[in-house]
């Protein structure tokens, strides 16, 4: 007779939208097994559930215990393969399956894994409710002999050609674009731009294109020490733009052919450019860390903005509100009302190479037209220090200049008659803030009011501050 013991998912790696923690102390094949036998309960009614991954080598071991906890009667189970986030959610939202599961730590350490799951929201599933139920879920431990209990019953599903397919209808891109960098930083992103590049025959060089480039310290193409290997690999393939995605693909970061990294508020100016061209009175939806650039274009073309928390659940959760045409996060993802709110690295690449061909045909040249409308800083990390440490020590020096908060929750702005702004965020993921400087001149000046933020808060950043 075995002696089932009732087990829990620990609170502290369930999120506001996913689920992350530490391989295997934290997360691991147990973890992976409860979330299986708590969505295969959760489940009112039979139900297609895709199961993804990205490139980590702990991947396999948590997709087939995910896989054995939801062997229930009811549920059909569908493996998506190796692919990006977005191909997951193109998988649901086109009704091939009803609910996938991702299992992926996105930009984060090698260490690191976790789960997200992606819903339809016309099907009145929501995720926070799922992941709520998760926290207080108490289901049986992993019973040894019940592995290979449901594997053999999985049936395969390769979206990769018909989402790109798709995603060819929303945009229209050049028929040449020139020589383009393309670094997947040993993530999902080779499974969608191998075949885009096929279909679209465009001159790629790629970098960093297979699982075993993955980067132990994480695939985050906004960290430096990333970013400088790609610097140097455009200026040696002769590219005119780079590219980088992170490792679930949904974060994308661009470059200039001298391998100079583009500022994120300037990438979301020239994606909004572009569909807001396409939607009379687009909606948008942002974080409200920088928006100078994204204002000045969304009312020369007649669309709205809509300011949010920072934080992907929350962008999207917006974007299907207000029905929303695009969002961005400085944190440099773009969510798109085409993919039900979703955020995409093939569409903002897509919209991107498309705005630079309406620009001059370059990215230093629709970089130029973006900073006739203001100018930013890189976002900086400002580690050990709290929001509400760091608003009593400005207030002695910048109380004055303190506005309105650009969302209801913790984002504090300090700004001068639209002249100039630096925005604080608190971290969702560490004790850290983000700050973000912007200025409607682009001037000197702007890297030494950062730093008399800096000095004001007795703080220092991960990397000195630098005008993009």
């Amino acid at each position: 007779m075995v002696n089932v013991v009732n087990q829990q998912i620990s609170e502290s790696i369930v999120r506001s939208g996913d689920i992350r923690g530490e391989y295997p102390v934290a997360v691991n094949e147990d973890v992976a097994w409860l979330l299986g036998v708590c969505l295969g309960e959760w489940a009112k009614r039979p139900m297609r559930i895709g199961i993804a991954r990205d490139t980590r080598p702990s991947g396999i071991a948590l997709s087939n215990a995910l896989i054995e906890g939801l062997s229930d009667k009811r549920l059909s189970l569908v493996d998506l393969g190796v692919v990006p986030k977005e191909v997951a959610a193109f998988a649901v939202l086109s009704k091939r399956i009803d609910l996938a599961v991702v299992v992926t730590a996105s930009h984060h350490p090698l260490r690191m894994n976790g789960f997200k799951v992606l819903t339809d929201p016309a099907d009145g599933q929501d995720v926070v409710s799922i992941l709520s139920r998760l926290k207080r879920f108490s289901g049986p431990s992993r019973l040894s002999g019940q592995a290979a209990q449901h594997l053999d019953g999985i049936s395969s599903m390769d979206l990769c050609a018909d989402y790109v397919e798709w995603v060819l209808t929303e945009v229209d891109p050049p028929s040449d674009p020139g020589p383009i960098l393309v670094s997947a930083l040993g993530g999902t992103a080779a499974s969608v731009i191998d075949p885009l590049a096929s279909k679209l025959g465009w001159s790629m060089t790629t970098n960093q294109w297979r699982p075993d480039d993955l980067p132990s310290w994480g695939p985050d193409p906004a960290l430096q020490r990333n970013g400088s290997a790609i610097e140097g690999a455009v200026v040696d393939s002769g590219a005119s733009l780079g590219v980088a995605w992170d490792g679930d693909c949904d974060r994308c970061v661009f470059f200039d052919s001298n391998g100079r990294q583009i500022a994120t508020p300037y990438i979301n100016q020239l994606i909004v450019s572009q569909v807001a061209k396409k939607e009379s009175g687009a909606r948008c939806i942002s974080d409200g860390r920088s928006l100078f650039n994204i204002e000045a274009e969304l009312k020369r073309l007649g669309g709205t903005l809509e300011i949010v928390e920072a934080g992907s659940l929350w962008v999207r959760q917006a974007m299907v509100r207000h029905q929303g045409t695009y969002g961005m996060e400085s944190s440099a993802h773009h969510y798109f009302g085409s993919l039900k709110g979703f955020d995409s690295g093939l569409l903002s690449f897509l919209h991107l190479v498309s705005a630079i061909e309406q620009s001059g045909g370059s990215i230093e040249q629709a970089r130029e037209m973006c900073l006739e409308d203001g100018q930013c800083l890189a976002e900086a990390t400002i580690e050990n220090l709290s929001i509400d440490q760091a608003t009593h020590q400005l207030d002695a020096r910048f109380g004055r200049y303190r506005v309105s908060h650009a969302s209801q929750h913790t984002q504090v702005v300090f700004g001068e008659r639209d002249q100039w702004r630096v925005t604080l965020q608190p971290s969702k993921t560490e004790r850290a803030l983000r700050m973000n400087v912007e200025a409607k001149k682009a001037d000197r000046s702007l890297e030494a009011l950062g730093y008399d933020f800096l000095q004001s808060m007795q703080a220092t950043t991960r990397e000195p501050l630098a005008a993009l």
